[in-house]
């Protein structure tokens, strides 16, 4: 059996105003599932890619490497992620472009003219801050939130959920619910992520 599971956010405490109205969770996908509810966790089956693919197929990922968008057929990698059908993409890829100009020019100032080096103010956008490895901030996901972006977020919690991916609206719900009543998988809801057996 194959089960995708939603669970309450884990920054669920961190949203309470000003976005009260917006519907945090997370999904995490389950496989070879015993009658006691144990079985490994992941998006690795074919069910599983299929559903990335049809439902995050126009993604872009916030690569904290190379500092850029890029395409993002589904989503592995920790991270944020953007969905490509909102027009407000462009202006924040140009913020990007001009960042990425300004932290470039201040490196080879620092490292050959230290006279006039400058400290880079603080980044217009938090995405500068994000990481891999670690959780993202709830700065940044405030930030995000309060111009409007259409976005989710891939984080892996290893034995406990696997891959788990976070959502701040109800259209996403909608998709994943259908594609599971149309493939025969199970949808799950339970309150928190401890509820779920570790594997």
């Amino acid at each position: 059996m194959e089960q995708i599971i939603e669970f309450e956010s884990v920054y669920e405490d961190a949203f309470k105003t000003p976005f009260e109205l917006i519907k945090t969770y997370c999904i995490c996908y389950q496989y070879d599932v015993s009658e006691f509810g144990y079985g490994p966790y992941g998006f690795d089956t074919p069910k599983a890619i299929e559903l990335l693919s049809k439902i995050f197929g126009h993604a872009l990922y916030w690569h904290p490497d190379q500092q850029t968008l890029i395409d993002a057929p589904i989503p592995i990698s920790n991270g944020v992620y953007f969905f490509n059908d909102q027009p407000n993409l462009k202006k924040l890829e140009k913020t990007i472009e001009l960042e990425r100009k300004k932290r470039a020019d201040q490196k080879l100032r620092k490292r050959y003219k230290p006279s006039e080096y400058v400290t880079i103010a603080r980044s217009e956008s938090e995405l500068w801050s994000a990481s891999k490895y670690e959780e993202i901030q709830p700065s940044l996901i405030t930030q995000l939130l309060t111009k409007n972006y259409s976005f989710f977020i891939s984080h892996s919690y290893t034995t406990d959920t696997g891959q788990t991916l976070m959502f701040f609206d109800n259209k996403t719900s909608k998709k994943i619910r259908d594609f599971a009543d149309q493939n025969k998988i199970q949808y799950h809801q339970t309150k928190l992520r401890s509820d779920l057996k570790p594997w």
